[in-house]
């Protein structure tokens, strides 16, 4: 008897592509679901890795506070960087660019820790700081001082603290990799801390003075000029004990002015920083989703990951115009942020989006960023 060969009917293989399709539809969001858990997970725990590091530096440390200062590198990842304080700077404030008002305005000055590395998130996942009202926009919170740099794009006025608070992005490393003026750009770098007590490690909550971080900045231009030529602070094999040379010279005239050049808020190679006490971790695309879905927003530059353009297009941080059909608003993205990170931004249809946000606040004595639950 000979045995035919038989195959499978059209019927039968429409029937297992049907239940393939099912179970793939089933198993995508469940999955993503997983991976977007693990990631947040994983982006809260980097957060306590970070401040823990910053914490234990301040500890061991019999004369220096230390800080956990936060980083963002377009198309990268936010990096937490432990510092420590090398000393103190007389600066000049600095508003858009342009020394006015007050001289001799006195900042202490970090440097990143040299026996820690940076602590990166996971990619798309991001940090934000909560910054009360009548703190940025005007020197150490002073409501009626000038302008100093430190977010005052979303200050009330060009002489006054916003009355608003803000959720503050990291504005770090938005710099033309060609930069060759370097005050063109570095006196829009601008980022938060979290700052401990030496010796004891205790949280500094009480302090809101602004600070400088020393971040050279691979961009090479600049530095054919003096006083960059002379003082490569890029090289530098030791750039705390560099740093503190400069801070502890008797300088005056021309040399004082170099070296204000050279690591005040002016310069490339410095980030101004306030403390702060309040964070919020988020993804960085479930926020940009809610603001096109609530204020219809095109989604997010696909060089940065961020509203913000590339910075190879920009002089410093600014928003992509490309996303907005109305023209870029700083002030309407940053409220929208903010209520979207408190759960209470709502859609056009004024139903509430979901959030995914997590909000901490920092235990004085520890340190420990805890959890606001609702």
């Amino acid at each position: 008897m000979t045995l035919r060969a038989r195959g499978f009917t059209i019927t039968e293989l429409l029937v297992v592509i049907v239940i393939f399709v099912l179970v793939i539809g089933i198993a995508i969001p469940a999955f993503t679901s997983m991976v977007q858990s693990s990631e947040r997970s994983l982006a809260e725990n980097q957060l306590r890795v970070g401040l823990s590091s910053a914490r234990d530096a301040a500890i061991q440390s019999p004369a220096s506070d230390a800080a956990a200062v936060f980083f963002f590198q377009p198309g990268g990842r936010v990096s937490i960087v432990p510092c420590i304080s090398v000393g103190f700077l007389e600066d000049n404030e600095v508003s858009r660019g342009t020394a006015t008002g007050r001289s001799g305005v006195r900042r202490e000055v970090f440097v990143p820790l040299a026996t820690a590395a940076p602590i990166q998130l996971p990619r798309n996942w991001g940090i934000r700081a909560y910054t009360p009202a009548n703190t940025v926009g005007g020197i150490d919170a002073t409501p009626t001082g000038d302008a100093n740099g430190w977010y005052d794009s979303l200050a009330g006025g060009a002489t006054s603290p916003s009355a608003d608070g803000h959720w503050i992005f990291p504005e770090t490393n938005f710099i033309n990799p060609a930069a060759t003026n370097a005050q063109a750009t570095g006196w829009q770098r601008q980022t938060f801390m979290v700052r401990f007590r030496n010796g004891t490690g205790e949280l500094d909550a009480g302090n809101r003075a602004l600070a400088l971080v020393i971040d050279p900045v691979a961009a090479q231009g600049f530095r054919q000029t003096a006083p960059f030529s002379a003082t490569r602070l890029d090289q530098a094999a030791d750039l705390a004990a560099a740093v503190n040379r400069l801070l502890e010279a008797n300088l005056t005239g021309t040399q004082r002015a170099d070296r204000i050049k050279l690591v005040g808020d002016v310069s490339i190679d410095s980030v101004l920083a306030r403390p702060v006490t309040e964070l919020a971790v988020y993804n960085e695309r479930s926020l940009t989703g809610a603001l096109a879905q609530s204020l219809g927003y095109r989604g997010a530059n696909r060089v940065t990951g961020t509203f913000y353009a590339d910075p190879a297009t920009t002089q410093g941080p600014a928003l992509d115009a490309t996303l907005f059909a109305a023209g870029p608003d700083l002030l309407a993205v940053n409220r929208a942020t903010g209520l979207w990170i408190e759960g209470r931004l709502a859609d056009g249809g004024g139903d509430v989006i979901e959030t995914d946000s997590r909000i901490f606040t920092l235990q004085r004595y520890l340190g420990q960023a805890q959890e606001v639950v609702d």
